[in-house]
């Protein structure tokens, strides 16, 4: 997904670029993500992540449980700027070892309840820094050779395509909507964390 994540959100941050959270923010959040990322493929290779996926799940749905009994709360970003670095490291982290970041960074997004264009803008530096970051890792320890790369472009490709129907689709959706729409992505990933553990 490294040149995947790399095209598409290019494209993103283009279309969104003028929604940013303030530039300092934004890059403390993307260089940890980076620099979590190129961590979590040396812990893919040498380390047995399952208890940190229990526990990234559980806090997760912890998150996601809260969110639904006090559905008024956020974190305000101008007064959560020390956040954004650790959050975005070990974001990156868990993107590096398990593939997936979004347990921790798309809920400490989410917790901002920033607009869809800021989300998407910032979310989009975020995962493009930690792809920049990781793709060296992976081809150091094999996991990316040519093959892949072939098989990531036809699906950049696929990607590319489909997307303005998604942006059309996204016009008509609301803050709170969006809010709940990634609360019930976050239940998905938590849910499915559990179950790749069980049948391993």
């Amino acid at each position: 997904m490294v040149i995947p994540n790399v095209l598409t959100n290019i494209h993103q941050l283009y279309n969104y670029r003028k929604s940013i959270l303030p530039l300092p923010m934004t890059f403390a959040f993307a260089f940890g993500g980076g620099f979590g990322a190129f961590i979590g493929t040396i812990f893919l290779v040498n380390l047995s992540l399952e208890a940190l996926s229990i526990g990234v799940g559980c806090i997760v749905l912890i998150y996601v449980i809260f969110k639904l009994f006090v559905p008024s709360w956020k974190l305000v970003y101008q007064k959560s700027k020390i956040l954004f670095f650790p959050f975005g490291l070990f974001g990156g982290i868990l993107q590096g070892a398990s593939g997936i970041s979004a347990p921790i960074s798309i809920t400490f997004l989410n917790s901002m309840k920033l607009t869809r264009e800021t989300f998407i803008s910032t979310i989009s530096v975020y995962f493009m820094m930690m792809s920049f970051f990781q793709a060296p890792a992976l081809i150091y320890y094999e996991f990316l050779g040519y093959d892949i790369i072939i098989v990531s472009l036809i699906c950049t490709f696929v990607l590319l395509s489909s997307m303005p129907i998604g942006a059309k689709i996204a016009k008509s959706i609301s803050v709170n909507t969006f809010d709940k729409i990634i609360l019930i992505l976050l239940v998905v990933i938590s849910f499915k964390i559990f179950f790749d553990l069980l049948i391993d």
